[in-house]
């Protein structure tokens, strides 16, 4: 019988992970992909769906859990793959987000991820208020404040009720800070037709909490801040 490897001071083989899945009612002849570190730009991870609707990827560059984006035709969603895993997805493609399940190793941490998406950016207001639509003219930088951290204190009761039924891994670092400068109160939303727009800017200009989505904003400089820089030069 071979023993088990063991990695000294060289180098050890990569360990695979792999996202497999099925997309029902998906438009044909578009590309899975996946944009993770160095696959961010011209060099991401793709794969064409089948005309069945079924995918496969194999990543084998993966040293510890990160941060996926999937997307295709499209629409995007968030995942978490660490080497490893072997993770399931399935989804209704005209509801997307609705739909998103995860089986196989690593589905804990990414079915955690799908259901926080929808319930707190991308499905229906009504259950959880967001704060940029509590915000009217009248809300004061204050009021915005409190309804961010409202937000964030139900995202991460969320979080921790789904961790004591659902172990989540050691590793598992979410892609968003649960803090009042993130995630999204004023995040990109989906319309009902599943295609993205963009809320308009939503920071208040003079307070300093920071939401994805919204255009950071700069002060103008004063007379005596601008005689300053021209010395210190």
């Amino acid at each position: 019988m071979l023993s088990p490897l063991r990695c000294g001071w060289w180098r050890c083989p990569p360990v695979a992970a792999v996202l497999s899945g099925h997309l029902d009612h998906a438009p044909a002849g578009d590309s899975v992909r996946l944009y993770y570190g160095r696959h961010y730009q011209s060099d991401r991870v793709k794969t064409l769906l089948s005309p069945a609707g079924d995918f496969k990827l194999v990543l084998n560059d993966l040293k510890a859990g990160t941060p996926i984006t999937f997307k295709y035709a499209g629409q995007q969603t968030r995942l978490y793959l660490s080497p490893g895993d072997d993770l399931q997805l399935t989804l209704d493609f005209p509801r997307f987000d609705e739909t998103v399940r995860y089986g196989g190793r690593g589905a804990d941490a990414n079915n955690y991820l799908a259901q926080s998406l929808y319930k707190f950016e991308y499905g229906p207001a009504g259950d959880v208020p967001r704060p940029q639509d509590q915000r009217t003219a009248a809300t004061t930088p204050g009021q915005m404040r409190q309804l961010a951290d409202a937000f964030r204190r139900q995202r991460q009761a969320f979080l921790a009720a789904y961790a004591k039924a659902h172990p989540l891994p050691a590793d598992f670092k979410l892609p968003y800070k649960l803090t009042s400068s993130g995630p999204s109160a004023c995040s990109t939303t989906r319309t009902t037709t599943n295609t993205r727009r963009r809320r308009p800017p939503c920071c208040p200009p003079t307070t300093s909490i920071l939401f994805r989505g919204c255009r950071s904003k700069r002060l103008p400089l004063t007379p005596s801040k601008t005689a300053a820089l021209t010395n210190a030069r």
